[in-house]
């Protein structure tokens, strides 16, 4: 039947039960429901099931997270090296990164337009520039890119945001606060059963000591060559949708910032997938494989859980200000830093290469 008579078709439904996911259902359906009709409120349970991955699925998702890691951090090369030289615009550039994607086979679309914004323009979280509006890249300040693919092996949710030349002490500062909050929940053990709303707090609780918040939630679930916005999964402040319990095998982002009106944005966000906490995943002689070590439990025998990172892009070093980390929040950097020199390395050469080695050089921990 058409789509667009989904209504009549639920006034018709005979005396019985309707088993519905009121929460991920219009008012309006529910309101169609005949009165005979007894409702019985169920969660979705194919829904759930969709959320975690098999490993076909989750080797799948890494590939692609390696491959658009690669992408974009050969497009930050070229917009730190030429794009803010020649003046180009928001719009321009983002044809780079197209190009740079469809280099592989396995890309087949963007997982969302692109949010290309320089300066002022990325303190609004979801910006468009568009032929009527857009500014140009100026050798100063940031530039933000919020980026996505859909890819055979799995979808990808990306952002940086990087330095174009000289900043500010404010903006300086405001990009370490969202690196230390983005590190404070992608470093943490956590328990198997963990609801989102508890681990957005983590991220969060960062930018409160500092008198901040972002009025977004810290994370999202994306599917597996699928929407690149999935739940049931959410990193979130909202109770009434933080309450799912994160497992082994989901995916989810984490994406925190700092959004000044009129002057910049800043959001750092990765992929990740959540695994036990004595297994990593990674690339071995070309292959995906996930290495476990012998596990620790408690007397409880509580399992604990970790975020794996599914992508590999420098984190702008010129941004950064490492008086403002502690030792462990570099160590955690530094591990960072060499994980994507060890999937990214084989795919740069001659300038991209040294780029690469530059932005991953280790900090000094003391």
């Amino acid at each position: 039947r058409d789509y667009h008579t989904v209504f009549n078709a639920i006034r018709e439904l005979p005396e019985g039960v309707l088993v519905a996911d009121t929460t991920r259902v219009s008012r309006a359906l529910i309101e169609a429901v005949p009165s005979n009709v007894k409702i019985l409120k169920k969660q979705d349970y194919p829904y759930l099931m969709k959320t975690v991955l098999n490993d076909t699925e989750l080797f799948g998702q890494f590939r692609a997270g390696v491959r658009d890691s690669v992408a974009v951090t050969k497009y930050l090369y070229y917009i730190k090296r030429e794009a803010a030289v020649q003046g180009l615009n928001e719009m321009e550039v983002t044809e780079k990164l197209h190009d740079l994607r469809a280099l592989s086979d396995a890309f087949i679309i963007e997982s969302f337009p692109t949010i290309s914004a320089y300066g002022a323009n990325a303190a609004m979280m979801h910006y468009q520039a568009t032929p009527e509006r857009h500014d140009k890249l100026q050798p100063r300040g940031f530039y933000l890119v919020d980026c996505g693919s859909q890819a055979y092996d799995g979808t990808t949710d990306i952002t940086r945001t990087c330095s174009l030349g000289p900043l500010t002490e404010e903006e300086k500062v405001d990009y370490t606060l969202t690196l230390k909050s983005h590190i404070a929940l992608a470093s943490l053990p956590f328990l198997d059963g963990t609801c989102g709303t508890a681990l957005d707090a983590v991220a969060r609780s960062v930018m409160w000591r500092y008198g901040l918040d972002y009025k977004c939630g810290t994370g999202h679930g994306f599917g597996y060559v699928s929407g690149v916005h999935e739940g049931p999964q959410r990193l979130t402040n909202n109770p009434l949708y933080g309450d799912y319990k994160f497992r082994e095998n989901i995916v989810i982002t984490i994406e925190p910032g700092v959004y000044r009106q009129d002057k910049h944005g800043i959001r750092l966000e990765n992929d990740y997938v959540v695994l036990r906490k004595n297994k990593t995943l990674a690339t071995y002689d070309g292959a995906v494989e996930i290495v476990e070590t012998p596990e620790e439990l408690n007397e409880a025998v509580d399992i604990f859980l970790r975020f794996q990172t599914m992508t590999f892009v420098p984190f702008d070093r010129d941004a950064i200000l490492p008086e403002l980390l502690s030792d462990e929040e570099l160590d955690w950097l530094n591990a960072y830093h060499a994980s994507v020199r060890h999937e990214l390395l084989p795919y740069f050469d001659d300038d991209e290469r040294a780029f690469l080695m530059r932005e991953t050089e280790p900090f000094f921990v003391e």
